[in-house]
């Protein structure tokens, strides 16, 4: 090998540099999409978040078996 450590190729394979039009570009996409699902999409609306709001607490605990995992997590 030519002396570079296997973490930066792994970065330089994954995020290479980009131009900063074309990461402006996406984010202006990104944002208008979700946007755009907000308010033409029943399931991403307030009544959905509302729906979500009014469930039950014991869905948020975790299941028993996964409550190791998640504390070794974070």
């Amino acid at each position: 090998m030519s002396g570079q450590t296997l973490t930066q190729r792994w970065d330089r394979y994954w995020f290479p540099q980009a131009p900063l039009l074309d990461l402006a570009i996406l984010r202006v996409i990104a944002v208008g999409t979700q946007l755009a699902l907000m308010l033409f999409d029943s399931r991403y609306g307030l009544a959905s978040l509302r729906a979500i709001n009014e469930l039950p607490d014991s869905f948020y605990r975790p299941l028993p078996f996964f409550r190791p995992v998640i504390a070794l997590l974070g």
